[in-house]
């Protein structure tokens, strides 16, 4: 029998992401790179907070290696918007 893995999305987040999201990921990239990300336009729905700044990062033409750079301190950010 195969294997079967089962996810609980207990707030929805791993479904739909609002726009409280959206600001949030902003304000991070914001402060890391000292400028706005605008309206970015990134489906958030299913993917990681690493993927998703990865992808904000690269539609502000930022190249990949540049976007790995940043990743840990907007990821360090986004953690801190969190906890309010």
């Amino acid at each position: 029998m195969p294997e079967r893995l089962v996810l609980w999305d207990i707030d929805g987040t791993l479904v739909r992401a609002g726009k409280v999201a959206s600001e949030i990921f902003a304000t991070a990239v914001e402060h890391v790179l000292q400028r706005h990300p605008g309206e970015h336009g990134v489906v958030m729905s299913g993917k990681t907070d690493p993927q998703i700044a990865l992808e904000i990062l690269a539609g502000m033409g930022l190249d990949a290696t540049d976007g790995e750079h940043h990743l840990p301190l907007v990821v360090e950010r986004l953690e801190s918007e969190l906890a309010g």
